[in-house]
């Protein structure tokens, strides 16, 4: 029964009256009550409906959400373990809550998911975490001093994000500094800028607290870890196939950004002038399928593969540690990557794996290849390791091996430690971290 006449029940004085509706601004039929309805009774029953409305806000932001998620099948209050993994050698079993404060959309953290069965699903050693990626709207001022940590996405839009203040911040809250760009891709800021005073860091470096490569090489259980050019026994079982089946066309790159801080389109665009080099993306005129999550889709690096012999595994940034998933996107099928980074690839890759194109001008590189290309045998050669190592590659990897490991520190470490502004201004400015000439025209 419409307010108005309910109202009226128990009043003779009310009458009501019914309006038709004029355009789009009113329904089609609306009652209101005349002036003669008593006004006190009106104001009580609308203070009574805004003061309703709010414990429901509340109950449903502060407890609904809790203990809807406390109920979940298989999991236990916050002082109880979730699973017998987390409950061994006396560790800290409490379930650790991770703020996401910005960019949730991102594939690095929105490929991984939320709340407590993530840490589970993807088969973390410690599973009692829980991630939540957004902040509640209305009442986040209030919650955020509960967080074990607080994940900050150093990307652009970080930046426009405000810090929490400094009084909703506990003692031991771990503030995480999350990137997996380079520092050039990143603005220039002074030591204020990093007022938050980070505990950890979780980057693509190798001295990060948390680590988030974008791929990893590792050994088989043989453990051979050497270019067997000593050894050509163990050059055989790659010798008895020929990878380059099926491959018609010499080299191909794909890029998006086309003016670099590393200044890898100069040079492609000299090697261009000695060999041809097929180019894909915003820098070419050739096109391949992107994916939302996994940047190319995975049907460009299979045409890559089954067409050419090798792959540009140029990066944008000539930056310490800095190797993306242009390497090991390709490292991981059948190609030969030729790679342009700051990174020590010795350290990354078994040796005779890739081609370093900082070692070479452009046309000695295009003259090397060009002797590839001629001879089978020595092309094989790079695909030796291929019998004693794996790959991961792919941003999935990437987040589940970051986010299980910040779930396994949490419970783990319990040594508080910051970093100043200087110190990350150090590792994260593209003068210091990122020299753009070594030496050479290109490197």
């Amino acid at each position: 029964m419409p307010l108005c006449r309910w109202m009226c029940e128990f009043d003779s004085r009310c009458s009501c009256k019914i309006h038709r509706g004029r355009g789009d601004r009113l329904p089609p039929r609306m009652f209101s009550c005349s002036n003669r309805y008593p006004r006190l009774m009106l104001t009580i029953y609308f203070s009574f409906s805004f003061v309703n409305v709010c414990v429901m806000v509340w109950h449903n932001n502060f407890c609904t959400t809790e203990s809807k998620s406390h109920k979940d099948k298989g999991e236990q209050l916050n002082d109880q373990p979730i699973s017998s993994k987390s409950n061994k050698g006396g560790r800290d079993d409490r379930i650790k809550s991770i703020l996401l404060w910005n960019s949730p959309h991102r594939p690095e953290t929105l490929i991984f998911g939320a709340g407590r069965k993530v840490f589970q699903q993807h088969g973390c050693e410690f599973s009692n975490c829980e991630l939540v990626i957004s902040r509640r709207p209305l009442f986040h001022d209030f919650a955020v001093d509960s967080y074990d940590a607080i994940v900050f996405n150093i990307i652009d839009d970080y930046w426009t994000a405000k810090l929490p203040k400094p009084y909703q911040r506990k003692k031991n809250q771990r503030y995480v500094f999350f990137t997996q760009e380079s520092p050039s891709a990143l603005k220039n800021y002074d030591d204020v800028v990093y007022k938050a005073k980070f505990n950890w860091t979780m980057t693509y470096r190798k001295n990060s607290d948390i680590q988030l490569f974008y791929g990893r090489i590792t050994p088989k259980a043989s453990k051979v870890q050497l270019w067997p050019e000593n050894n050509k026994a163990l050059l055989v079982p790659t010798l008895q196939r020929n990878f380059t089946a099926n491959k018609t066309k010499l080299v191909a790159w794909m890029a998006s950004k086309c003016v670099t801080h590393s200044r890898r389109e100069d040079y492609v665009k000299e090697l261009r002038k000695h060999l041809q080099v097929d180019i894909y993306g915003e820098c070419g005129k050739l096109s391949c399928s992107q994916h939302d999550l996994v940047f190319s889709h995975p049907k460009c690096y299979d045409m890559l593969e089954y067409n050419y012999k090798f792959y540009l595994s140029f990066e944008n940034s000539i930056c310490e540690d800095y190797v993306t998933e242009k390497f090991f996107n390709i490292i991981s099928r059948n190609i030969v990557p030729v790679v342009f980074g700051g990174a020590d690839y010795s350290r990354i890759a078994p040796p005779h794996s890739y081609i370093d194109a900082r070692k070479y001008e452009p046309d000695q590189l295009a003259a090397y290849l060009k002797i590839l290309d001629a001879n089978d045998t020595l092309y094989n050669e790079y695909f030796w390791w291929k019998e004693y190592y794996t790959v991961e590659a792919g941003v999935g990897q990437m987040a589940r091996r970051g986010f299980c490991d910040l779930c396994k520190k949490l419970h783990q470490d319990q040594h508080y430690k910051s970093y100043s502004g200087r110190t990350l201004l150090s590792q994260w400015t593209t003068r210091l971290a990122c020299p753009q000439q070594i030496h050479g025209l290109f490197n």
